[in-house]
């Protein structure tokens, strides 16, 4: 199918965001989450009785290439500030040299303060659906050899609106052709350990769930359900008698470490992912018939010094 699909900043929770920007998206899930109420009265028969749409928000996912607007655009729907700074590199890159201009952190109330609007449009059949108050409950973000980085979101949202013939404006994306990749990302975690690693998956569960009253089949509020959960996975692309032993010593100890991914465009542009405090939940040899392989799982933890489990650092190479 034809499809075109954008996000937009809203200015309040119930009304749709004026300013859309298309997403260079691969894989869409968007849908309605419906509760139907059946009646459970004996009414003389042995056939189901009627039933009633008791509520409906918006849900489902979406995967996009990783772009600097990419990020910088959806950091708040889950709970990062963005910040302009204009200062040297302070995170202990050496090599890119870097000049930073943005920074992402937690948002230290906890609480989600934005709310997105989400249109998917089928230009074949010229319909859109539109998804209104939105955040995002679980977020992936994945580099892998061989492979445009890419950012999964999970979807949680008010309302989930279906309209015909009438298209919004969907702007596009202003680094649109500015797509990252395996090949401008590497990986450090105490050293280099790019050429050892074949990927790297970070992602943040939220928690999220929506909340419904009476009046309305709407959902009224997005609230947490739980702690916010955080963990890296990396898979690397043999075994590594040196790496394994680190990663044993550190789960049996309680050890933790920290790492970056850092990325550069073509354009100079720059973003790096830094993950303060790292403690290893598993770690283990695979391909154990073929050539060997190695993987290890880490939780991603609250930094109380720098007040975030995550930086997202954006910026420019001089």
């Amino acid at each position: 199918m034809n499809l075109k699909i954008g996000v937009g900043v809203q200015d309040s929770s119930d009304k749709k965001a004026t300013k859309i920007t298309q997403l260079r998206v691969t894989e869409s899930d968007l849908k309605p989450l419906r509760n139907i109420v059946d009646s459970d009265e004996f009414n003389g028969s042995p056939w189901k009785g009627d039933s009633f749409l008791a509520s409906e928000s918006a849900s489902g996912s979406i995967t996009c290439h990783l772009t600097v607007e990419t990020l910088k655009l959806l950091l708040p729907g889950f709970g990062f500030d963005v910040t302009e700074v204009s200062l040297p590199d302070t995170t202990g890159i050496s090599e890119p040299k870097v000049t930073l201009t943005n920074l992402g952190k937690y948002t230290a109330s906890g609480k989600i303060e934005k709310f997105f609007t989400i249109v998917e449009q089928n230009l074949e059949d010229q319909e859109e659906r539109t998804l209104i108050g939105c955040q995002f409950g679980n977020v992936t973000i994945e580099a892998s050899q061989g492979a445009y980085v890419t950012m999964t979101l999970e979807v949680i949202g008010f309302s989930y609106g279906y309209k015909q013939d009438s298209l919004s404006e969907v702007e596009l994306l202003e680094d649109y052709s500015n797509r990252l990749t395996c090949v401008d990302a590497t990986f450090h975690m105490s050293k280099d350990l790019s050429a050892n690693t074949q990927s790297i998956n970070v992602s943040i569960d939220q928690n999220l769930e929506a909340k419904f009253g009476l009046g309305s089949t709407k959902a009224t509020r997005i609230t947490r359900n739980g702690k916010i959960e955080a963990k890296c996975s990396l898979t690397f692309n043999a075994y590594d008698k040196a790496l394994y032993k680190k990663a044993y010593d550190n789960l049996l100890s309680g050890e933790t470490a920290e790492a970056v991914i850092k990325m550069k465009t073509k354009d100079k542009k720059y973003i790096g992912i830094y993950l303060h405090k790292l403690g290893t939940t598993n770690v283990e040899m695979t391909d154990k018939k073929g050539g060997g392989g190695l993987s290890q799982e880490l939780d991603i933890q609250y930094d109380q010094s720098k007040k975030t489990p995550i930086t997202f650092a954006i910026g420019t190479v001089q």
